[in-house]
Order: structure tokens, then C-alpha cells, then sequence
């Protein structure tokens, strides 16, 4: 394909691989997975809001497990293990505020989106 800065080789994309939109083989990028599950711990961190804080801490801590262990199912497979997380998919803490520790929480949330392969750079090398 030409393209304004010039000719590229373009194998396949992950939007127009497959015709159907909800095949079974349609794939995900990483950014959309990494999205998808920022806006769900969003939702259920606000679903959990003005409650009282040991219940805020226990009802949002466990949705929020269950959420993300659904998502690294094999099933699902959005989220997989990962070196730097200890060999799991995702880890995260959610722990009262140390400024305002009756009032407000503070989520740290790693994971490990497994997204397609978007791109392929072949070095190829010919020596004599």
C-alpha cells in the first residue's frame, strides 16, 4: 500500500480480518482491553460510593476480583499472566487514603492485557 510517507506492506488488520463483527475470531487490541477494564473498576468503584469505608473497601475490592478474574479466564483471555506481576494476569490494592483515611480510597491496579499482534517488522538481510 502507498501511503503519503511512502510504501508499506500491510499483511492484515484486526478490524478487517474477519467480515463478521461478532465472530468468535475477532480480536482485541491491548488498548481497547486496558480501556474496557479501566472503565469497569471505574464503575464498580463508583457503584460502591457513600458507603460506609470497611464496607466500600470489602463489597469494591471483591467485585472488583471478580471482574478481574473473569476476564483472565481461559474463556475470556483478556488478561494474562506476566513476569513483572509474579506470574499472574493482574494485581491490585485498594486501601484508605493516608491523607484522608476515613474518607477516601486509593486503587493501584497492574494487568497484563493479552491484545492481537497489530504489527510485524521483518528485517530482511542479504550478505554475500
Amino acid at each position: 500500500i502507498t501511503y503519503s510517507s511512502g510504501a508499506k506492506v500491510v499483511l492484515s488488520d484486526v478490524l478487517t480480518q474477519y467480515d463478521s463483527k461478532n465472530s468468535a475470531l475477532r480480536l482485541v487490541n491491548a488498548a481497547e482491553i486496558t480501556t474496557y477494564t479501566t472503565n469497569r473498576v471505574i464503575e464498580i468503584l463508583r457503584k460502591h460510593m457513600l458507603s460506609r469505608m470497611s464496607a466500600y473497601l470489602t463489597n469494591a475490592s471483591r467485585d472488583i476480583e471478580a471482574f478481574l478474574s473473569a476476564c483472565s479466564s481461559d474463556s475470556v483471555g483478556l488478561l494474562q499472566p506476566a513476569e513483572d506481576l509474579g506470574g499472574v494476569p493482574y494485581t491490585f490494592t485498594l486501601e484508605p487514603d493516608e491523607q484522608y483515611p476515613f474518607e477516601r480510597v486509593r486503587l493501584y491496579l497492574a494487568r497484563r492485557p493479552e491484545g492481537a499482534t497489530r504489527s510485524a517488522i521483518f528485517d530482511d538481510v542479504i550478505n554475500k
